[in-house]
């Protein structure tokens, strides 16, 4: 069954989602957390794919949790089989062993920036902006925020920009790292198709490897040590001599 509030196409190795609820700015509501959970279930089973990218459609990438569905003051049930869902899809975008990048196109608001985030590459139109609204409501930070924006900007950093509500700018995010690269908004989906082709070119194995690396963050400098000559030594097990040398050649300048 095709999902009803995504739009995914796939160009060979590159999995395209595209966020389709443009008349509530892409809102997530409890149907399209079960889209995503479908589709990326299905991309971390797909030994070809190299690359996923994640964008919304019309002028948002998404202004977060549907209050529609899911009003402040909602039963307790409620709120917790949705968050329950938006776990599931944080835990599968931040498990798949291939890039996740996102092109961050107008607003991307609460659970949004949260969604925006969990990515691996963010790469932002000029008109984004990201929202962290919770504290200024009375409420705390979910849905895996408190998890990523320290990871990019530091533990200082994001207390201050959680606990003033801050919206940062294209520029600012890309100041703070967390774009990557900046472009013209009308220049942001070619350009995240051009980087999404670039990794999809690069050996899925030791993509996958040092992603789990980087991400690792639960070691000291011995563990993280071991932990890569590990990966290492996987990833010479399946070069052959040839191919090795190859590579390496292909890396020079």
């Amino acid at each position: 069954m095709e999902p009803s509030t995504l739009a995914v196409t796939r160009q060979a190795e590159i999995l395209a989602i595209t966020l389709s609820r443009a008349e509530r700015l892409n809102a997530i509501n409890a149907a399209m957390l079960v889209d995503l959970a479908a589709v990326l279930d299905r991309a971390a089973r797909d030994p070809e794919l190299r690359v996923l990218t994640i964008t919304g459609a019309g002028r948002a990438f998404c202004a977060g949790g549907d209050l529609g569905e899911l009003p402040l003051g909602s039963p307790a049930d409620t709120y917790h089989r949705v968050s329950g869902l938006m776990a599931t899809v944080m835990r599968q975008i931040r498990s798949l062993p291939i890039p996740v990048l996102v092109g961050l196109n107008g607003v991307a608001a609460g659970g949004g920036a949260s969604l925006a985030l969990a990515g691996d590459i963010v790469i932002a139109g000029q008109g984004a902006r990201l929202v962290l609204p919770w504290v200024r409501m009375g409420l705390t930070p979910d849905w895996g925020i408190t998890r990523f924006l320290p990871e990019i900007v530091g533990p200082s950093r994001a207390k201050q920009l959680l606990w003033t509500s801050a919206t940062i700018d294209a520029e600012g995010m890309r100041t703070l790292g967390i774009a990557s690269e900046l472009v013209p908004d009308e220049d942001l989906a070619p350009t995240l198709a051009e980087r999404a082709e670039e990794l999809a070119t690069a050996p899925r194995l030791p993509v996958w490897l040092t992603k789990r690396l980087i991400d690792d963050r639960s070691g000291d400098l011995a563990s993280v040590l071991e932990a890569e000559a590990r990966a290492q030594a996987v990833a010479t097990a399946v070069l052959s001599p040839e191919s090795a040398d190859r590579r390496l050649g292909e890396s020079r300048p």
